[in-house]
């Protein structure tokens, strides 16, 4: 491996992406059916699950997840809007990654690629291949693939993923049949970051030549999927809800990777009351439970396996600088609301599993701390403490009141808190809870929830004064995540931002911004240039335009009847979460519950 790709993975330690799911809703555990004696061994359950008419195949070969709802059951296009379900098993066991990252261990794997490397201004980045891949109709993986598909990308604008090829890549080219060479734009010394799969997948789309070529890619459904993968597609059924995977014989990788199940069925999640009875009889390995319903499993079925996983985006809360209300235009307005958030309280009695208090913008994963350097973060008070923020108001002149509400600017202090989640939805919850406490400060805070477009809608468009939701962004160092909050992303209330999450909070400052700039084009590898990461912490956190409460922790429940070897906490070997391409090391490493 070069000097340069030796470096980045051994330095830096963890990888994430944008973007996280919400809470699910809690439901009471006194509504759940009892359970005992059902399936309790593998035998019962083996019986239960042959007279099930969803699985198609042996149960005791089967490796059974269920996931959410889904309507794309025809198409494998990852250039098109609904042109892949890639959370039914293509992301997971067909569709590979050049690198795969560990949050939890800090390893980065070598896979599809063997190596990246950059020339000394940071202009061309150069990925290695690894010679051993083929796709699963045999034909080698070669470098002219993925510069087919970028080039497909170039010319395409249109397509999905094209905005950031167009933007970054002057002209890519094939040196050699390993060897693909990218030219970018600009010096860009984080160039390799779309390599390494982190939250669900890499940013590197590549899809064969040998079948893409003369494809309109517009209405192409790329049908079956010809991937790198140790599955291939055997049947997608929209009235049986699933789809089924079966193990490839000629899989290019056997010696590092030789799964155990000789299928992968991905059904469609029902009712939290179903897949509770499906788990339980055995028709389920992975369930989509909540984590009430997971207790009840647990407390009453004793063959599962758990793992309490650290997402990597804490909860927190983003203020509209250019609020009505005058409240957020300075940072002490912001500061102030910061000392009304209860985050022991959100922490230990909403979040479920209970969690822990969040004073910077990302997860607190070991590998991530160098980011958060105490010497920082020490300096900022994230207190819950209702006199000081009562305090903070006064000198800020809000002193006199409407009734028991607080008037800035001789308006009262009547505020819209939005968010994502239901009304039953835990960052509902938790906007609920600092709505209650901010009344002890004299602010009168309205909780609206917005599920699906009209909270883009009213979020984008600036239509709030607060919104409670996940701060994501931090993927491979943390300029990612302050660079949503550079000024050249500002609109004025009304019209509709478009850019990373920060920028609806319309944010300026010219401090922040011109450590932006400087971020965007010096290497995280270089220690000389780990105080300026550390001054745009400072600046950040001084400034507070979103606050961490929580960090999030989501929970994971797996059936141990017919497959052992889960990922724990005790032994993170994977990435958890069933929809992320790590789990195709969960797929790799359990074995039959049989065998041992």
């Amino acid at each position: 491996m070069s000097r340069k790709a030796q470096s980045r993975l051994t330095r830096r330690t963890f990888t994430a992406g944008a973007g996280a799911a919400a809470g699910a809703a809690a439901l009471a555990v006194a509504s759940q059916p009892a359970l005992a004696g059902i399936g309790g061994q593998p035998g019962g359950a083996q019986a239960l699950a042959q007279g099930s008419g969803n699985i198609p195949t042996p149960r005791e070969q089967t490796f059974i997840i269920e996931q959410a709802p889904n309507n794309v059951w025809d198409s494998f296009n990852p250039f098109i809007p609904n042109g892949e379900a890639y959370n039914y098993g293509l992301a997971i066991v067909c569709r590979e990654y050049m690198f795969y990252s560990n949050f939890l261990t800090g390893e980065i794997r070598p896979w599809l690629a063997t190596e990246y490397n950059y020339n000394a201004d940071f202009t061309e980045c150069t990925l290695k291949l690894n010679p051993a891949v083929t796709w699963n109709d045999g034909q080698p993986f070669t470098a002219d693939d993925v510069v087919f598909t970028q080039t497909l990308l170039l010319e395409n604008p249109s397509l999905n993923g094209a905005s950031d090829v167009i933007r970054d890549v002057k002209s890519v080219t094939a040196a050699d049949p390993q060897t693909v060479v990218f030219a970018m734009t600009t010096a860009n010394p984080k160039f390799h970051y779309r390599f390494l799969a982190g939250i669900i997948a890499d940013g590197l789309r590549v899809v064969p030549r040998h079948i893409w070529e003369g494809q309109d890619p517009g209405t192409f459904k790329f049908n079956p999927p010809v991937q790198t993968g140790p599955y291939v597609l055997q049947e997608a059924s929209s009235s049986k809800l699933y789809y089924l995977w079966k193990k490839n014989p000629a899989y290019w990788n056997t010696a590092e990777l030789d799964p155990k199940p000789e299928y992968v069925l991905v059904v469609q999640a029902t009712s939290q009351d179903t897949s509770l009875q499906e788990f339980v009889a055995g028709n389920s390995d992975v369930p989509s439970l909540d984590f009430l319903n997971q207790e009840v499993a647990a407390s009453q079925f004793p063959t599962v396996a758990r793992f309490a996983f650290p997402d990597p985006c804490p909860r927190g809360f983003f203020f509209n600088v250019e609020s009505p209300s005058g409240l957020f235009a300075t940072k002490e307005g912001r500061w102030a609301l910061s000392h009304l958030i209860d985050r022991e309280v959100i922490a230990e009695t909403i979040w479920q599993p209970p969690s822990r208090p969040a004073s910077y913008p990302w997860a607190d994963y070991p590998g991530w701390q160098p980011w958060a350097p105490e010497e920082i973060v020490s300096k900022y008070d994230f207190s819950f403490d209702v006199e000081k923020a009562n305090q903070m108001l006064d000198e800020l002149g809000a002193t006199e009141r409407d009734g028991d509400t607080r008037m800035l600017n001789g308006k009262p202090l009547r505020l819209t808190m939005i968010t994502p989640a239901q009304t039953t939805g835990l960052e509902y919850q938790i906007g609920a809870n600092f709505a209650n406490t901010a009344k002890q400060a004299g602010i009168d805070i309205e909780v609206k929830s917005l599920p699906g477009s009209a909270f883009g809608d009213t979020y984008d468009t600036g239509q709030f004064d607060i919104s409670c939701h996940w701060i994501c962004g931090m993927a491979f160092d943390p300029s990612q995540l302050y660079a949503g909050f550079h000024s050249r992303y500002y609109l004025p209330i009304g019209e509709r931002v478009s850019g990373p999450d920060g920028a609806s909070t319309r944010f300026k400052n010219a401090e922040l911004d011109a450590l932006i700039e400087e971020l965007e084009v010096v290497s995280p590898e270089d220690p000389a240039n780990k105080p300026t990461f550390d001054k745009a912490l400072d600046v950040f956190l001084s400034e507070l335009p979103a606050v961490p409460s929580i960090q999030t922790v989501y929970p994971f429940l797996y059936s141990t009847q017919y497959w052992e070897g889960w990922p724990s906490e005790e032994d993170p070997y994977t990435i958890p979460a069933n929809w992320w391409g790590q789990f195709l090391f969960v797929i790799g490493s359990v074995t039959p519950i049989a065998a041992s």
